[in-house]
């Protein structure tokens, strides 16, 4: 943070200490006092009927919803499993697998009798159609 300030601004040793600190830190929610501090004196200067404790408390509970949130994606995107059963990333390497292979064109003859009369099914049609519950 330090490299958006100048040395002669106010914040500059609030960015240099948060530089120092992390960002991990800073988005698990460890503040350096000092923001404690340079709130304080910024609300003093424009008298101004706040806490600098309360602002800080927002501070931090916004970070840690930050961190929830990029948990919460992440989870999503890794554990998520689809109707299927397979998670996003398993769907993309089975379709992968399945257009490396030529699986998805089959010689007719090769299927069962039983089976031949996927050959006859119009999928547009199945995707337009509703869903039984």
């Amino acid at each position: 943070m330090s490299s958006l300030c100048t040395p002669r601004s106010d914040y500059y040793e609030l960015a240099e200490m948060v530089d120092s600190l992390g960002f991990r830190n800073l988005l698990e929610g460890r503040i350096p006092k000092l923001f404690y501090d340079t709130r304080l004196t910024d609300i003093k200067r424009r008298c101004l009927n706040k806490h600098a404790g309360h602002w800080c408390n927002g501070l931090i509970l916004r970070l840690l919803q930050i961190t929830h949130r990029q948990w919460t994606y992440r989870n999503g995107t890794v554990h998520l499993k689809g109707p299927d059963g397979l998670s996003p990333k398993q769907t993309q390497a089975l379709v992968q697998r399945c257009e490396d292979e030529d699986l998805l064109w089959t010689d007719p003859s090769t299927l069962l009798d039983d089976d031949r009369y996927l050959l006859d099914l119009d999928f547009d049609d199945l995707g337009d159609g509703t869903a039984a519950s």
